[in-house]
């Protein structure tokens, strides 16, 4: 079990993954706005921008199911502290 700490690290470097992979995708986009005004094919972009998208998602799922299971153990914590206080 990892404690609040831990789970906050995690959770920044995850934000700062997504960050990252946003900028990426933006400029992906960008890329293919482009390549489709110049009528060139966009088929390995295209694909590479769904695997981006889908990794994005994993990382906001596996975000909130930190966020999630810190508040858990966090308010458990709380709990047996007031019974036992």
């Amino acid at each position: 079990m990892t404690n609040r700490a831990e789970d906050e690290a995690y959770l920044v470097l995850i934000d700062r993954y997504i960050d990252m992979l946003k900028k990426r995708l933006d400029t992906l986009r960008e890329l293919i706005i482009t390549m489709v005004a110049e009528g060139r094919d966009t088929k390995t972009q295209s694909e590479l921008l769904f695997a981006m998208l889908h990794t994005m998602k994993s990382l906001k799922a596996f975000r909130a199911e930190i966020l999630d299971d810190s508040n858990e153990r966090h308010s458990a914590l709380i709990s047996r502290v007031k019974t036992e206080g």
